[in-house]
């Protein structure tokens, strides 16, 4: 493959030296190229012409001319002439040709500059990866979100995932940290999706169930950096007939300072304050509510009683270190939907900011967190795309 050499000649137009396509000692083929900002079509950056070239002997200083003799202006009626090509001076050809554009594409769609000097066979891998790229575009546009969740399940597939891996890791750090924003950001729009069809679930378990595979939705809730240890944890609390023991939700640890976190889960549906003002103006928490605050407190007693224990059974069996110093909890109940007037509301913020030790927040009130992380997301990689295609035409 040749060394392509560039001559600007213009703000948009740049020459390159003649390349052989036929070479012989007194005659040859050559492409003369010559590479433009077309306005009409970023993609179809090159022109150029094929030209016989001739020259009086067989020496290496005596220079080519190019034989322009015959003119097709001058055939008539009934005549022709053809050019025939090898498959070998074919291929030569669109190795060329697909230098040329790969280098443009991958300079940001810039003319090269003058003087310079670099070696077509680079470029034309570039250029066929660039393909690549756009024919798997095409591919996705065709298969469209069904299909391309499907081309997703097979490169996450035990059998396929090797081979995703060896890909991946020669992404270049900016398209990994696209495609990481890509990936959080369509978690994230599931858990809204999941959410926004599921606001009258009144299942407890579909709930469990939900989070547990969604660890990222609860972390949301508390300020620190937090992972799930576990689901339906043991937390103490057994007597001596092996009876009598508690389960936790869920047991959450900071990532940064290893301590735990309990999280216990209600309903959307689960009823936030009374149906019947206490007094005027004033409205009790529901059983359902301080049920769940009593329960996930005796919860936390009984894990602090018992911790040394359960610390070295974790760490034995999981290799987590874990620690524990008056442990947040959580409870995850209703909407504030129910919350119909500031009276309702003002209630239930008084009862919830009064407890200690235990936070309270809603269904709607967490998933309003998540639909927040999403504009923000969006926003970013609108940004991004703005910045890239300022830099294209920049």
């Amino acid at each position: 493959m040749p060394t392509a050499k560039i001559t600007t000649t213009s703000a948009d137009t740049a020459e390159v030296e003649p390349l052989v396509v036929r070479d012989g000692p007194l005659a040859r083929l050559v492409f003369k190229p010559k590479i433009v900002n077309n306005d009409r079509d970023k993609l179809q950056p090159v022109k150029g012409k094929l030209v016989w070239q001739k020259r009086g002997r067989a020496d290496v200083t005596d220079p080519w001319q190019d034989d322009t003799h015959f003119k097709l202006t001058t055939m008539k009626a009934g005549t022709g002439m053809q050019l025939q090509l090898s498959t070998a001076e074919l291929f030569s050809l669109t190795q060329i040709v697909r230098g040329l554009y790969g280098k443009f594409w991958k300079d940001g769609h810039q003319l090269p500059r003058d003087g310079d000097t670099f070696e077509l066979a680079d470029y034309a891998k570039t250029a066929a990866s660039l393909d690549a790229l756009s024919n798997l575009a095409d591919l996705l546009q065709a298969v469209g979100e069904e299909g391309f969740a499907d081309v997703i399940r097979l490169l996450t597939d035990a059998k396929s995932s090797g081979l995703a891996i060896e890909a991946i890791s020669k992404l270049q750090p900016d398209d990994l940290a696209g495609l990481g924003a890509i990936a959080s950001l369509g978690a994230l729009r599931e858990a809204l999706c999941l959410w926004e069809a599921n606001k009258t679930n009144a299942s407890e378990e579909f709930w469990q169930k939900a989070f547990q595979a969604r660890p990222f939705v609860l972390s949301q809730a508390f300020s620190s950096p937090v992972v799930m240890l576990a689901g339906k944890s043991y937390v103490g609390g057994k007597n001596f007939h092996n009876k009598g023991g508690k389960e936790v939700d869920y047991l959450l640890r900071n990532t940064l300072t290893n301590h735990l976190l309990l999280v216990e889960i209600k309903t959307p549906c689960s009823r936030l304050l009374d149906t019947q003002a206490y007094r005027q103006g004033v409205y009790a928490p529901s059983r359902e509510l301080t049920g769940a605050v009593a329960q996930i407190s005796n919860q936390r007693d009984k894990l602090l009683k018992g911790f040394n224990e359960k610390r070295v059974e974790t760490e034995d069996t999981t290799g987590q270190r874990v620690r524990l110093s008056e442990p947040r909890c959580l409870v995850i109940a209703g909407d504030t939907e129910q919350l119909a007037d500031a009276e309702k509301l003002d209630s239930f913020e008084l009862f919830r900011s009064g407890l200690r030790a235990v936070d309270v927040i809603t269904f709607n009130e967490l998933f309003a967190k998540i639909e927040s992380l999403v504009s923000l997301l969006q926003m970013e990689q609108a940004s991004n795309c703005t910045d890239s295609a300022a830099s294209e035409t920049s």
